[in-house]
């Protein structure tokens, strides 16, 4: 009587809960989409908490069902414990047929349940429910612990900005500013923090957002979202979101979408599970006929639904966590998988393969103009970048002692160069196609020059002033001590193919590729052409992986199956990259592909171990006579294994991995 009050009890509230309603369907503006610092933390502790209550619930659950046995006056108090811990089943499986029309894993766990509380089972049903909520709270708990590791390698970031303290631009930490403060952000820098543009005007880049090239016009009053760049123009942004704030959203949103993730062998296990589902309640209903009820609930337990849904996400979480350790950020689960099937790597040239500041070997001065003038000029405009041309411009000229000018108006084009006004003279710093373009021309000394520092595999940037070219600045590129070797193990690794892109010249471009032994090499290539040439390869049917460190990088990104990026490299890049080396060792690109081949053996080692308790369970109902009791803890104990063995990665983490956590 009792057991079937709690039967109908349990079915009909969850039927209730899972009945269709009308949703109104609002679009949430974007600027509301991120919690902000302080719901997120509240949102943690919440999983914590639920976690860690339904998990004693069902202690209590298990201790009380087993101690009603011998004290039979316990079961009114054990029996309200074993409706809670039901009821989440019975709601899934419920909501699955009546949304899905589907009977799946749920459905046979319910079915059990159901089979048990007639049976007067309910330390079987304790037991199983004890496992369910054992899994959720390790699952918590690894997503903490990935959670604190993704914290620590994200304050590796943290960059200096200029802040606006009392008329006076300061520069600072961005990690000590908070809501409210005022920052300055000029042509060429990226916006660190979501805020309010309170002065100027600009255009900005928006590609890490929307992935369109066109920028957007912004001025006084709108609001803009960190990982945009701003183009041209200057703005006075206050500080809606701190650093800390989106840091904590974007940790959230990578682990939130790797423990949803299900690679093709968690979706080929599901889909087993599902598939599965009728033919062993099927098969259970033969065994109720021909063995009796209990053959037939030992049946039904044997299936192993759960267990994949426990094992797969751990196991993501797990590779993560281990990549982390060797310094290699993954900001989603499903590189792991995708990795293996990548066969073409293209590489940006300039701070990749190639040191990341080239230096400069020559200032070819023309007219009434010196070296230092020309520098001094060519400095100036490129003192609001932080791309390796304009680090290697800056550096001499700090070398030489130089002190730059005032810079009125800019106005900068990517791929192209940038156009100042410095003593009301125009200057424009950058390619020969920029000089071209404008409709300036190369006087034939100047090409002389040109031809002769190609040659040599140098590059170059030009510095026109009023509309004449009056200097050239040569710079040599050096290539990275490790990338010969990464290159080496790549092939060693089954990469078919791997290209070099640059927006330089061919001689430099050639000439680096050569040095490497790659197989092709694309130069003088616009930002918008690196996306077409990753769309160009994967319509040959290539699974393309792009490794660039620049903003204008960021369309190609977009568009390549994989992308990657340095530490140190444009703060928009790094937020669009799906993997970040923290350590700036391109050796990590062969370490990367390592845990992938890896964390996908490792899963196929899982769902044997996952499966094989079902087939000893049948056997076991239909040969030995197997209890129900033995029969859920043959099938918990293989769940126990394959945790286990899930959780091995984490014996080559570093110890001290986890200590000084931060995260508070």
């Amino acid at each position: 009587m009792i057991s079937g009050l709690i039967v109908l009890a349990v079915c009909g509230g969850a039927l209730f809960l899972t009945k269709p309603r009308k949703a109104s369907r609002k679009r949430i503006p974007e600027d509301t989409r991120q919690n902000s610092q302080k719901e997120l933390i509240v949102s943690r502790n919440k999983a914590e908490q639920e976690a860690s209550r339904d998990f004693n619930i069902s202690t209590a659950a298990l201790i009380t069902a087993m101690i009603s046995k011998s004290i039979p006056g316990l079961l009114p108090v054990s029996l309200p414990l074993l409706f809670y811990t039901s009821f989440p089943v019975f709601k899934g499986a419920v909501q699955s047929f009546v949304e899905k029309k589907k009977i799946g894993n749920d459905a046979i766990v319910s079915s059990t349940i159901l089979i048990c509380f007639a049976l007067k089972e309910y330390t079987t049903v304790a037991l199983g429910a004890w496992f369910y909520f054992l899994g959720n709270k390790i699952i918590v708990k690894v997503k903490d612990q990935s959670k604190e590791r993704y914290v620590k390698i994200f304050k590796q970031q943290s960059s200096k900005v200029w802040a606006l303290k009392d008329g006076v631009e300061i520069q600072m930490p961005l990690d000590e500013l908070d809501v409210g403060d005022v920052i300055v952000v000029g042509p060429g820098e990226n916006i660190p923090v979501d805020g309010i543009i309170i002065n100027g005007q600009a255009q900005l880049t928006q590609q890490a957002l929307i992935g369109e090239s066109w920028p957007a016009e912004k001025s006084k009053g709108d609001f803009v979202f960190a990982s945009t760049a701003v183009l041209t123009g200057r703005i006075v942004i206050r500080i809606q979101k701190t650093e800390k704030e989106v840091l904590i959203a974007k940790i959230d949103q990578i682990l939130n979408s790797t423990e949803d993730f299900k690679t093709r062998l968690d979706l080929k296990g599901n889909e087993w599970a599902d598939w599965g589902a009728l033919p062993i309640m099927s098969l259970s209903g033969l065994t109720w006929l021909l063995m009796g009820p209990t053959a037939s609930v030992v049946v039904l337990s044997s299936h192993f639904g759960n267990r994949i849904r426990i094992i797969s996400t751990l196991g993501s979480l797990n590779h993560l966590n281990l990549s982390s350790d060797s310094g290699i950020l993954i900001k989603d689960g499903r590189i792991l998988e995708t990795l293996p099937m990548i066969d073409t790597i293209l590489f940006d040239k300039t701070g990749t393969l190639t040191e990341e500041q080239p230096k400069i070997t020559q200032i070819n001065a023309y007219g009434s103009y010196r070296e230092d003038d020309i520098l001094l000029y060519a400095a100036t405009a490129e003192s609001q970048f932080s791309h390796p041309i304009a680090k290697a411009v800056l550096q001499e000229a700090e070398n030489r002692r130089l002190t730059l000018k005032e810079v009125k108006d800019s106005n900068y084009r990517f791929g192209y160069g940038i156009t100042v006004n410095i003593d009301n003279k125009i200057i424009k710093v950058g390619s020969l196609r920029h000089m071209q373009e404008t409709g300036i021309s190369v006087p034939q000394d100047m090409e002389v020059v040109i031809e002769r520092a190609h040659s040599k595999g140098h590059s170059i940037i030009l510095v026109s002033i009023d509309n004449e070219i009056l200097g050239i600045i040569e710079f040599k590129q050096s290539v990275r001590p490790q990338a010969r070797q990464m290159l080496q193990g790549l092939r060693a690794r089954g990469i078919q193919h791997i290209y070099i892109v640059s927006g330089d010249q061919e001689q430099p471009t050639k000439a680096i590729a050569e040095s490497l032994s790659i197989d092709r090499y694309f130069y003088e290539i616009l930002p918008e052409d690196k996306a077409a040439i990753v769309e160009q390869l994967q319509k040959e049917g290539r699974n393309v992986c792009f490794v660039g460190d620049e903003i204008n990088d960021s369309l190609a990104m977009k568009k390549a199956n994989i992308s990657i990026s340095l530490k140190g490299a444009s703060s928009v890049v790094n937020d669009i990259s799906h993997v970040v080396l923290m350590d700036e060792d391109l050796a990590r690109i062969c370490d990367l592909f390592d845990i992938s081949i890896r964390s996908q053996l490792h899963l196929v080692g899982n769902l044997v171990i996952v499966m094989l308790p079902t087939a000893i369970i049948i056997s076991g109902a239909y040969l030995f006579g197997m209890g129900i009791q033995t029969a859920v803890l043959v099938k918990n104990i293989g769940m126990v294994g394959g945790i286990a063995n899930t959780m091995r990665p984490l014996k080559e983490l570093k110890p001290s991995s986890l200590e000084n956590n931060e995260y508070d």
